[in-house]
């Protein structure tokens, strides 16, 4: 086995290749989608969104993103298809983006100094703009990311590699960056436009996210199976009792880790510029509390696949849930008692930034075992397609709860709690689901 970060060129070359490629495209994550929650709250705030104008904005991208994911999964097929689609993904994200950020930036708001609308046309107009590009954004990238894990999945297999070898650069870039991007788009404009700047800048890195996968090795088809049939059927998935207690585990794990962060954003919003005069809530801050969260994931992620949590690699599931059982129950209990900050508001801003590193711990948990639980359940064949449902599934849920934000400005921490109660049940579920089939197998391709 290579050791985790410098994994050898010449025995591993695709594996260091998939290394620095994933930290190239968590470069671009960080600098769109981490700030995307925050940036549809900007709106809503400068634009002077109704309550079910912005439940609409926060609900459309993820479930757009969940039609995406299913779609996409029909056409995963071997390791240079899949190379293909990823081309096409980035390219189409790229035009997306472009269009995105210089249409938005300039398109008029239809309001008055005031803040009344004083052109309805423009002012609509600029809602369903910024109401359907991000949406077409996330189906977008969520798809090119349930490619990606499938292609580096198979890099894998082929190396006799984990997936924690390639990701573990990923959260270490966003540690450094997400300070600096939240930088740039509160530097520049105290308003949403200062995102879309920051949305533009990370465009040029798509670009070479898809120069890049030109340099991929093209795998054999029969490397990874015997079977002349690429496809997979979701009744063949089905089937499998293991892999289906599984889907419902990250059906609860994934939505805890991802729609709690939407959650946490909407109360940082709520926050920002209210109660005192210090202002602790703002771009840079919130940039500041990604970095932390960043920083645990890499640090959880680069232990539990260089030694391990547990004599299983299930035993990192169970933590995962713990940890966000831990982090969702403390912000229900916070943002029961803090609708606005103190005084100063730095110390609350301080203990929310402390409070969300728990998200980080259990994603490393996650992403450092997902792909090696799916290989054990499915084999490489199978597991190519089942990479796409846990998403697909996950941001349809996501998409409802979005949905409810906007109107929980009273009563956010009730939306905690359930989530808290989310996890408990996951927590429970995991301890069933820890058989033997799941132990590390040392057999070729299991990693």
């Amino acid at each position: 086995m290579p050791s985790l970060v410098y994994v050898d060129k010449t025995t591993c070359p695709e594996t260091k290749k998939a290394q620095r490629y994933f930290a190239l495209s968590s470069l671009y994550e960080v600098t769109v989608f981490s700030f995307l929650t925050l940036f549809l709250n900007e709106c809503r705030k400068n634009l002077g969104w109704s309550s079910w104008m912005s439940s609409l904005s926060l609900f459309l991208p993820p479930f757009v993103a969940s039609i995406a994911i299913f779609a996409s999964s029909f056409f995963v097929s071997h390791h240079q298809s899949n190379l293909k689609a990823m081309r096409v993904l980035t390219a189409s994200s790229f035009v997306l983006l472009l269009a995105f950020g210089i249409f938005g930036f300039f398109m008029p708001t239809g309001l008055d100094a005031s803040g009344l609308v004083t052109n309805s046309l423009a002012y609509y107009g600029l809602f369903a703009f910024l109401l359907v590009f991000p949406s077409l954004l996330m189906g977008a990238h969520w798809s090119f990311l349930s490619f990606q894990t499938s292609t580096f999945a198979d890099i894998n297999h082929m190396e006799h590699t984990r997936f924690g070898h390639i990701s573990v650069f990923g959260p270490l870039v966003s540690w450094i960056v997400s300070p600096l991007a939240g930088l740039v788009a509160e530097s520049f404009f105290h308003s949403y436009r200062g995102y879309l700047l920051l949305f533009l800048c990370a465009a040029p890195l798509l670009i070479l996210e898809f120069a890049f996968t030109f340099a991929f090795k093209s795998y054999d088809p029969a490397s990874f199976h015997d079977e002349e049939d690429e496809k997979t059927s979701y009744r063949t998935l089905f089937a499998n009792k293991t892999y289906l207690l599984y889907l419902i585990s990250a059906c609860l794990w994934v939505p805890s880790i991802w729609a709690g962060e939407s959650l946490v954003s909407s109360y940082w919003t709520s926050l920002e510029g209210a109660g005192g005069a210090l202002n602790a809530f703002n771009g840079f801050s919130y940039g500041c509390y990604l970095s932390l969260s960043y920083l645990l994931e890499f640090l959880f992620l680069y232990f539990n696949t260089k030694v391990g949590f547990g004599k299983k690699a299930i035993g990192a599931m169970n933590l995962s849930f713990a940890l966000l059982l831990f982090g969702a129950a403390s912000f229900g209990v916070l943002s029961y008692f803090f609708t606005v900050p103190p005084e100063d508001g730095l110390y609350l801003a301080i203990g929310i930034i402390a409070l969300h590193s728990s998200k980080g711990m259990a994603n490393g948990l996650y992403s450092s075992t997902n792909v090696c639980l799916l290989n054990h359940i499915l084999g490489p064949k199978h597991r190519r397609k089942a990479v796409f449902l846990a998403p697909a599934l996950y941001q349809f849920i996501n998409a409802f709860l979005q949905m409810s934000y906007p109107f929980l400005n009273q009563a956010r921490h009730i939306a905690f709690f359930v989530l808290s109660g989310l996890a408990l049940v996951g927590l429970i579920l995991s301890f069933v689901l820890d058989i033997p089939l799941l132990h590390p197998s040392k057999s070729k391709g299991t990693h």
